[in-house]
């Protein structure tokens, strides 16, 4: 992300746009420089408003890397792949939305946990919202948010559902919604959630009331 930063119009950007789409934006690509977002398994060019990879090209881009050919990291039409997922809008504005490894892939799409989570905390009922992905038979992953409520209330899973997809497409609306306490979560030696530990607590959580509703067929 910090190399994107030093391609947009951050600081005259943020200044005089309107709150909402200071808030929800990263900006326009500075003078000279091109932004396209690529199918990264194809190379193609995605349509507008559709996710994928953050690719770039122009005056601002680094001058290479030491001893590497230009052709072991650009592609043929001289864009560097940031690895960055993201979309832009109608206006040319980007909308960075994670690294890519971090995507879920369900049923031949990518969500961004980052998109959803980042919607959940504007809305302010939860406390804490983790969205991960866990393997589905058909759906290759699904989409499943970890929430922590206040103390004292609790957010049902339709209200939470009912948000996201007044928010965001249906298929980026999570497909199970798992309750956490604080205490159940692990965090890095930076103050962040472990992701790989929440993945697999949710899946064997999935797993086990599957298997529950199977018993009691």
């Amino acid at each position: 992300m910090d190399c994107l930063r030093r391609l947009l119009l951050l600081p005259q950007f943020l200044l005089n746009s309107p709150a909402e789409i200071r808030s929800t934006t990263h900006g326009l690509p500075l003078p000279g420089m091109k932004i396209r977002i690529i199918d990264s398994a194809t190379g193609e060019t995605l349509p507008i408003g559709e996710l994928g990879e953050i690719a770039v090209k122009g005056v601002t881009l680094m001058r290479g890397y030491y001893k590497v050919p230009p052709e072991n990291y650009l592609d043929e039409n001289g864009f560097y792949h940031t690895r960055d997922a993201g979309y832009l809008d109608e206006t040319g504005y980007l909308h960075w939305t994670g690294r890519l490894p971090n995507l879920i892939k369900t049923g031949g799409a990518n969500v961004s946990p980052v998109e959803i989570e980042a919607h959940l905390t504007r809305w302010g009922r939860l406390k804490a919202a983790f969205v991960v992905g866990v393997p589905h038979a058909t759906l290759g992953e699904a989409v499943v948010l970890c929430a922590v409520n206040f103390e004292g209330s609790v957010v049902q899973k339709a209200e939470i559902k009912d948000y996201i997809h007044s928010k965001l497409a249906a298929y980026k609306v999570p497909r199970h919604i798992l309750y956490f306490s604080q205490d159940e979560l692990s965090f890095t030696g930076s103050d962040k959630v472990q992701l790989e530990r929440l993945r697999a607590i949710a899946f064997e959580h999935l797993r086990a009331d599957e298997e529950q509703d199977n018993s009691s067929l």
